[in-house]
């Protein structure tokens, strides 16, 4: 298993890099509505915390009044919307959608992922 959930910088965070995703945990047919809780349980800070770092991203984008970190934030904040969303279904899911919409949020976390690296490549 991974040790977390969203794309990190090792500068100011203790998340891990982008390439870890979701525990690789697939939450097959079956699942207990107890393992979908602790799952989602386990990443909801974490989503705050991504939640937060999108947003100060964003505020130091404009801040620094650079047209070309504003449209990284606006691409930035795009994905993370999507992630929003995605992550919203995954909460909201039960063992028989549990895998369509655990897809659906691993293609918007890859998206998510991509930008992050784009708008933070060190």
């Amino acid at each position: 298993m991974s040790v977390g959930l969203m794309p990190g910088n090792a500068a100011e965070s203790v998340l891990p890099a982008p390439e870890v995703l979701v525990d690789d945990t697939q939450l097959a047919a079956g699942t207990t509505q107890a393992d979908h809780d602790a799952f989602v349980n386990k990443y909801n800070d974490e989503m705050t915390e991504w939640d937060n770092k999108v947003a100060t991203f964003s505020s130091k984008a404009e801040a620094a009044g650079d047209k070309a970190k504003q449209e990284m934030a606006s691409k930035l904040n795009s994905a993370w919307a999507d992630v929003k969303t995605q992550w919203k279904d995954v909460k909201s899911s039960t063992s028989d959608n549990w895998e369509k919409t655990e897809d659906s949020f691993h293609r918007a976390w890859d998206s998510f992922s991509a930008r992050w690296k784009e708008a933070n490549p060190d």
